[in-house]
């Protein structure tokens, strides 16, 4: 009788730190540090971010619309239109704002680093992959994201934050070592593609740290919240991350 194959326990890779759902092969240094930092899988974190970004462009459309109606009693020398056009105003600040409903389509003007223009490209191009795959089970994740926003404990929200960090770090280092290469002699460097895995630093795990927020606390050290019980420790840490995604730190 042959012997029964184990198979791989499900969760996150052996010894990596960091969620076995996510691919460091096909995701972005700004997918993999959203993903990290808000706790969402990989089908759910665009439209989780998207939500959690709405409130605060609310409130900034809101506080635009008053602002321009304020500019414009203060330059109207007609006493009944500045009256009109102050009880807009009070209108506006009593109820609640709503965007226009192609507010995310509608918007023009945006910058390569605009966070909320590249979250709806994804989602957008995720929905329409789902619609004409019928992947109802997509759909069903989308609503989950809606219905149950994330409430990741304390602990968690920090670790997911350090891990977060770690990649930027990574992310900085890739393109300092880059424009320097280019700059030096204009040699042939690597791809400049985002997806980071594979792609060589020159950085070690201590440099890393201390590019990050540390502070004592007790015997504890944490670093961007994160508790560690040593320097020694948050240094493991950040090798292990960086082994995952694809990278060879000096030390």
């Amino acid at each position: 009788m042959k012997p029964v194959k184990k198979k791989h326990p499900r969760g996150r890779a052996k010894a990596s730190g960091v969620k076995s759902s996510i691919d460091p092969q096909r995701e972005e240094f700004t997918e993999l540090r959203a993903r990290l930092a808000h706790g969402y899988r990989r089908d759910e974190w665009p439209i989780a971010r998207l939500q959690a970004l709405i409130p605060a462009i609310v409130a900034d459309e809101k506080q635009s619309v008053t602002g321009m109606l304020r500019a414009e009693i203060k330059a109207c020398g007609d006493k009944k239109k500045r009256k009109s056009l102050a009880k807009a105003v009070e209108e506006i600040e009593r109820n609640e704002w709503k965007l226009p409903d192609n507010y995310l389509s509608a918007r023009t003007h945006i910058s390569p680093n605009d966070e909320l223009a590249s979250l709806w490209r994804t989602h957008r191009s995720e929905h329409e992959r789902a619609v004409l795959t019928s992947d109802a089970d997509w759909f069903e994740k989308q609503a989950k994201a809606i219905r149950c926003p994330n409430k990741q404990e304390t602990s968690d929200l920090a670790r997911n934050l350090f891990r977060a960090a770690i990649v930027r770090e990574l992310e900085m280092a890739f393109w300092r070592k880059r424009a320097a290469t280019v700059n030096r002699d204009g040699a042939h460097v690597e791809s400049a593609t985002l997806q980071p895995a594979k792609k060589n630093v020159a950085i070690s795990a201590r440099e890393i740290l201390d590019r990050l927020e540390q502070r004592k606390g007790g015997r504890f050290l944490f670093v961007e919240g994160c508790r560690f019980d040593s320097a020694r420790r948050a240094r493991e840490a950040v090798k292990r991350i960086s082994r995952y995604l694809g990278y060879e730190l000096l030390d």
